[in-house]
C-alpha cells in the first residue's frame, strides 16, 4: 500500500494533501471564471465592434449615394440643357458645366460625347479646328499611352467638349469607342 493510506506517516500525508483542496478549488474556480469572462467580454467586444462598423458603414453608404445622386443631377441638368437646345456650342457648354464644377469639388472634369458616324467624322474635325484646336482629331491609344489618329470604324464616340480644360487637353477628341471596355460601357448605356 501506499504512503497515503497506511504505514509511517500515513494519516499525515492524507491530511496535508487534504489541506490543499481549498486552494486547488479556488486555483481551478478562479482560473474557470477568468476564461468564461475573456471569452464574454470578447464577445461583447466583438459585438460592439460590429456594431461600430455597421453603423460607420451605413453612413459611408448614406455620403456615397448622395454624392451619386448630385452627380446625377448634374447629368440630367446637362441632358436638359441639349434637350432644351437646338445646337449647344463650346462656349455654351463651358458657360453651363462651369457652375457644376465649382459647387460640385468632386467632379474632376464634365465632358459631352457625341456619336458621330464615319461620314460626319471629317466635319467634326473640321469644326473643332475652328472651334481653336488646330490638331484637333479623333485619336485612340496606340500603346504606352501613345495617342494616334483613330482608325476607320462606322461610329466613333469621342470627347468632343472637355471642362475643364486645363489638364485635361489630352482627353480632346479621344474615342472612347477604341477601348473595348468603355464601349461594352456605351452600349449598356445606350440599352439602359
Amino acid at each position: 500500500m501506499d504512503n497515503w493510506t497506511k504505514g509511517k506517516g500515513g494519516t499525515k500525508g492524507v491530511l496535508s494533501w487534504r489541506r490543499y483542496i481549498p486552494f486547488a478549488l479556488v486555483l481551478f474556480f478562479g482560473a474557470l471564471l477568468s476564461v468564461l469572462s475573456f471569452v464574454t467580454v470578447k464577445h461583447w467586444e466583438l459585438d460592439r465592434i460590429q456594431m461600430e462598423l455597421e453603423r460607420r458603414a451605413g453612413n459611408m453608404t448614406k455620403t456615397i449615394e448622395k454624392g451619386i445622386a448630385r452627380n446625377l443631377e448634374v447629368l440630367h441638368a446637362i441632358g436638359n440643357l441639349y434637350a432644351a437646345s437646338r445646337e449647344v456650342e463650346r462656349q455654351d457648354f463651358r458657360a453651363f458645366v462651369t457652375r457644376y464644377i465649382s459647387y460640385y469639388p468632386e467632379i474632376q472634369a464634365l465632358e459631352w460625347i457625341p456619336r458621330v458616324r464615319d461620314s460626319e467624322r471629317e466635319a467634326y474635325e473640321e469644326a473643332a479646328r475652328k472651334d481653336g484646336f488646330a490638331d484637333f482629331q479623333i485619336t485612340q491609344q496606340k500603346n504606352q499611352g501613345n495617342m494616334v489618329r483613330a482608325t476607320r470604324r462606322l461610329e466613333y464616340f469621342p470627347v468632343y467638349y472637355v471642362e475643364p480644360l486645363k489638364g485635361n487637353e489630352a482627353a480632346l477628341g479621344f474615342d472612347l469607342a477604341s477601348n473595348p471596355t468603355r464601349l461594352e460601357a456605351l452600349k449598356r448605356a445606350r440599352d439602359w
